[in-house]
């Protein structure tokens, strides 16, 4: 049973801080947790916005090459270098939710700018979810779309280095030798190879 839980900001950046969590417990014993956070302060209210999207983007058939048949789906992933892990990762498209904007708009925003492809309808928004809550409390939502399959131009900052992967049915039989995966895609990714990449609309 926990009595009472005290947080302490360790850092000040802008974008991602540490935080020393202290819980008192029942016994009067205290533990202490260090974790990172998108937050300027830990807030209970603030707990109840996601920090990120992630985009899962599906082309739905008429592609305009690669000899595309009516029916079939193409899954966009990025292919992104990640100074942490020193290599290149295989995710999906992401941003975090600047303020003001909604879960639509910066799913809009970040696709167009990642990848350039254009959102043409969002089938699903994800309820909160957290990425790695054993050390921060990053918390986003899966915006699962249907997307216009004529790509346009990328619009990445210039720290960012990122790939745009273009994969049918087809590629998703051997998808673990595309390198690295973040460990939120490869479920999706898992779950397309065997149930067909339309089941994601």
């Amino acid at each position: 049973m926990v009595e009472r839980i005290t947080t302490k900001k360790l850092t000040d950046f802008p974008w991602l801080n540490l935080f020393n969590s202290t819980r008192i417990l029942k016994d009067g014993s205290p533990v202490n947790w260090i974790f990172a956070s998108r937050k300027k302060k830990q807030t209970k209210k603030e707990k109840n916005k996601p920090d990120a999207v992630i985009i899962i983007p599906v082309i739905d058939e008429r592609f305009p090459y690669n000899d595309a048949q009516e029916g079939d789906y193409y899954l966009i992933m990025t292919k992104e270098y990640r100074i942490p892990i020193q290599q290149y990762e295989i995710g999906f498209p992401a941003g975090l939710i600047e303020k003001g904007d909604t879960i639509e708009e910066t799913a809009h925003k970040e696709l167009l700018e990642e990848t350039g492809y254009k959102i043409k309808k969002i089938t699903h928004i994800s309820p909160i979810t957290y990425s790695s809550a054993g050390m921060t409390d990053e918390s986003v939502v899966f915006v699962f779309c249907e997307v216009d399959g004529t790509p346009g131009k990328q619009n990445t900052e210039k720290y960012e280095d990122i790939e745009v992967l273009l994969l049918s049915q087809d590629d998703l039989v051997d998808f673990e030798k595309l390198g690295h995966f973040c460990s939120k895609a490869y479920a999706i990714v898992h779950m397309a190879k065997k149930c067909g990449i339309g089941t994601l609309l």
